[in-house]
């Protein structure tokens, strides 16, 4: 038995709060699918499962509540991951699994995030205290991670801001440095996709 990647499809990318901001993670994700199924030549009565990575969303089963919004038969349970980074890879892995262990004909997975949409997220005390809002969660790898957890959860700061830690938007001058390239055709190639 074998496994095939039929069709690869994603959405825009834009900043955060920017012009994607007022999308759901389901207005996102849905045209996606149906793009991908119409580039496959597949129908959503194809479909046996759907595998969604999805990390910042209010919990739940993101997975179903697209499968749903894509039109997908009400069958398709839709199966939500949360691998953080690369998580709509494992995704992908998991559809493959599946096909090869003969479970699904056809999987559709990738991963879906709104970070302009995502939940502020609270954590409680036991001793009674008033939650404490954070961004990142006390487990988060980077390099200011202390090898012993947990640690103490940082106050809820920006990405721009975030407490010292270098954030995707301040790597910018070192990816230059390494690997010149101009900001106009970078920042476009997303809408070319």
């Amino acid at each position: 038995m074998s496994a095939w990647l039929a069709a690869a499809c994603r959405s825009a990318v834009a900043p955060r709060d920017g012009a994607l901001s007022a999308l759901s993670l389901h207005e996102l994700g849905a045209p996606v699918i149906k793009a991908v199924l119409a580039q496959a030549g597949l129908t959503a009565e194809d479909v046996d499962e759907l595998i969604v990575s999805n990390a910042l969303g209010a919990g739940g089963n993101p997975a179903r509540v697209l499968a749903l919004a894509a039109g997908l038969p009400e069958r398709v349970a839709g199966l939500s991951i949360d691998r953080q980074c690369a998580g709509g890879l494992d995704a992908v892995v998991l559809a493959r699994q599946m096909v090869l262990a003969g479970a699904a004909d056809v999987v559709v997975a990738g991963g879906v995030e709104s970070y302009s949409r995502r939940p502020l997220r609270l954590r409680r005390f036991a001793d009674g205290r008033a939650p404490e809002a954070y961004e990142q969660a006390e487990f988060t790898p980077g390099p200011t991670a202390t090898p012993t957890w947990p640690r103490p959860l940082r106050p809820l700061v920006s990405c721009w801001e975030s407490a010292g830690r270098r954030k995707m938007p301040g790597r910018w001058p070192a990816m230059q440095r390494r690997a010149p390239m101009q900001r106009r055709p970078e920042r476009s190639f997303p809408l070319r996709g």
